[in-house]
């Protein structure tokens, strides 16, 4: 599929007349989400929302493997009512330990959408800003290309600038 997009802009680029090959630049989204100021900070929020129910998840799962490795150490040796009971005593503490964890991978799902919208909006007005700043006509997704001059990288512009912002509004 990419590689389907880099051929068709590489068609708009021939079809406009190569002219505005020159005004191109390129950003590596990736790298702007995992070095940038907000994409650190969005790292700690995820920790301090997040963590004490990742543990807590952690320690009830322990808890199940343990509760069925003695499940199955103890097969041998318990009344058939006895191992029914416990089975149907795992099961249920199973389903509500999947039910919490896709719960939590929804809700950390949503955290996650709502902060990289606030991220995208800030980020097209600084590329924006960087582009007009720099005479670009076109700032593509470096996963686009098939081949690019490193000089035609704003990704750190972007960065730069992302930080900027943020330190700005902390």
């Amino acid at each position: 599929m990419k590689f389907l997009r880099a051929i068709l802009f590489g068609m708009l680029l021939a079809i406009s007349g190569g002219v505005y090959a020159k005004n191109i630049g390129y950003i590596n989204q990736e790298e702007i989400a995992t070095n940038s100021l907000y994409a650190k900070d969005f790292q700690k929020k995820v920790e301090a929302k997040f963590s004490s129910r990742i543990d807590v998840l952690d320690a009830k799962e322990k808890a199940l493997k343990s509760e069925k490795e003695s499940l199955d150490r103890d097969h041998d040796i318990l009344a058939q009512e006895e191992l029914e009971k416990r089975a149907i005593d795992l099961q249920k503490k199973a389903r509500s330990f999947a039910e919490e964890r896709n719960e939590l991978k929804e809700d950390l799902n949503q955290f996650q959408v709502r902060q990289n919208k606030k991220l995208m909006e800030i980020e097209r007005e600084i590329v924006a800003k960087i582009a007009k700043s720099n005479k670009l006509d076109y700032v593509v997704e470096k996963n686009m290309l098939i081949y690019s001059d490193g000089s035609l990288d704003y990704t750190f512009k972007v960065v730069e600038e992302l930080d900027k912002h943020f330190k700005q509004n902390k």
